[in-house]
């Protein structure tokens, strides 16, 4: 039983709704065009629009895989219009309890002929509004603001990601609203992919901890009842 309970915590669940950027369907080697206001299974764009790519989607030899699964959103959308394209979700969280959101971001790197459009490195700015008029409390410390400037090694026309993390704080309200956008106002790809937003659980005791812990609460029990029979 309590080797089940400790499995049980460590099994941490995503809070996010379609992290992942499955739907809607883009099909294969195709893109799929949402735009602002519209609902992509969880998430709402912001700004004009925004792109989800199938992970074989190619435009002039560049390959556009995903981090994981079939689909990457690219928050710049078609042309790259606007700095406030991007995606926000408002999740449920609890007061006083830490959480961690991690997600990848994506570069492409220059090839081929469309060389001098993928020259920026990418960066996806991010806020949490969560409604209570005291400042957002961070546990990671530095700027809401995350750069992939990798490039694929030369010759390999794909996109690299890149895995960032940041710790929030749940309030009083109950819930946040997490919102990503594009960074850079004139970069025609920046890609985000596989986001997890989870709480971060207490550390939990190893199987050999408990049996030393076990232990030493016999240990203790012990004592106090031989101590017991001598006041006796």
């Amino acid at each position: 039983m309590v080797l089940a309970l400790a499995a049980n915590a460590r099994a941490a669940t995503n809070l996010i709704v379609n992290g992942g950027f499955e739907a809607p369907l883009a099909g294969n080697g195709a893109y799929y065009q949402a735009f602002g206001g519209q609902d992509i299974g969880g998430w709402t764009v912001t700004g004009r629009d925004i792109l989800l790519l199938d992970r074989n989607y190619t435009e002039t030899g560049l390959v556009f895989n995903s981090a994981a699964g079939d689909q990457a959103a690219d928050i710049t959308g078609a042309g790259n219009t606007s700095e406030e394209d991007g995606l926000e979700q408002t999740v449920l969280v609890d007061p006083g309890q830490l959480y961690r959101l991690s997600f990848d971001v994506g570069n492409a790197a220059p090839f081929g002929v469309n060389s001098w459009a993928y020259t920026l490195p990418s960066t996806v700015r991010l806020t949490f509004d969560d409604g209570d008029p005291g400042p957002v409390v961070f546990l990671t410390t530095g700027p809401l603001e995350f750069t992939n400037a990798i490039d694929n090694p030369s010759g390999s026309p794909g996109i690299n990601f890149q895995r960032f993390s940041v710790d929030y704080l749940g309030t009083s309200t109950g819930q946040v609203k997490i919102r990503f956008f594009n960074g850079v106002g004139n970069d025609n790809y920046v890609g985000l992919d596989n986001v997890v937003f989870e709480k971060v659980a207490a550390a939990v005791p190893e199987p050999s901890s408990w049996a030393l812990m076990i232990i030493g609460f016999g240990g203790m029990g012990a004592m106090i009842r031989r101590r017991r029979l001598q006041a006796a």
